[in-house]
């Protein structure tokens, strides 16, 4: 596992840009010299026209562009995850928000991926990237915790709201959870939010995880523990958060966040890695 990074000071300390992957990848694959021949291509046409057809699929596009994979690339098994929700969407208009770039490797991939629709990227610290050849990208500064911003976001690129948002910035419950709760209401009916890299709540090396803490499970005077209590620190702590905001109508009384509504999940299906949502319909 990676080290946390060093990053610069901002607002809230040097947390909200380390983008750090809980599952990291690397090396070759049998595919690569494919890949490297497919990016000749995309580089000896300027980058406005994609050698990807519409069958190929997310771990496609992530090997065309990037045969050689780093430390931070996104986990294959995470666009596999995905594929089963996206392609739904491939040929569609649709608006994508992607909180956290880093390299902008993903984003990329995204952009060749949804080729008909906008990506929007932010990050608290704008690199030097290329996105030449990537029209349909927008990449802008912005804080993941900044509600007023992140309206202004949805407001000018998304007014009918996003169909997919992901989140793969700090990987710090807290700042996770602010970001869900200003851009969850501006995803559409149906749509998909991504919480990626939970598994840093186990680490007792990140800001805000832990070593695995095990609760034992007891009966008490033989009556059955009404409480199973467990590890909650951080990412985990917020995806367990999250499992409260889907049980919907199953709570009496008010949920943890009445202003979403009583269902406001469809489903939430957790990955090892990654947790994919689907809105309500209603």
């Amino acid at each position: 596992m990676p080290d946390r990074p060093a990053l610069e000071n901002d607002s809230f300390g040097p947390l909200e840009s380390a983008v750090i992957r809980a599952t990291p990848l690397g090396g070759e694959n049998e595919d690569v010299r494919m890949a490297s021949l497919q990016s000749d291509i995309l580089r000896s046409s300027g980058g406005t026209s994609s050698p990807i057809g519409p069958g190929r699929t997310l771990v496609d596009v992530a090997r065309s562009l990037n045969p050689s994979r780093g430390e931070f690339s996104k986990p294959y098994d995470f666009y596999d995850f995905y594929e089963p929700y996206f392609s739904p969407l491939r040929e569609r208009d649709i608006r994508f928000l992607e909180v956290g770039v880093y390299e902008g490797e993903s984003t990329k991939v995204f952009s060749r991926y949804f080729e008909r629709g906008s990506i929007v990227g932010i990050d608290l610290q704008i690199r030097d990237i290329d996105f030449r050849g990537f029209k349909n990208v927008t990449y802008l500064k912005a804080n993941q915790t900044d509600g007023d911003a992140l309206s202004k976001i949805a407001v000018d690129y998304a007014p009918d709201g996003f169909d997919i948002i992901l989140d793969d910035a700090s990987h710090v419950g807290y700042f996770s959870l602010l970001t869900f709760l200003h851009v969850f209401p501006r995803l559409k009916p149906g749509g998909i939010y991504i919480v990626e890299d939970w598994g840093t709540g186990y680490w007792n090396t990140w800001p805000d995880g832990g070593s695995f803490q095990r609760f034992p499970v007891e009966s008490y005077q033989g009556e059955i523990p009404k409480r199973l209590i467990s590890h909650d620190h951080g990412m985990v702590g917020f995806v367990k958060l999250l499992v409260d905001i889907a049980a919907g109508g199953d709570i009496k009384g008010e949920g943890p966040f009445p202003n979403l509504g009583p269902h406001p999940f469809q489903s939430m299906n957790v990955y090892p890695g990654t947790v994919v949502i689907r809105k309500s319909e209603r």
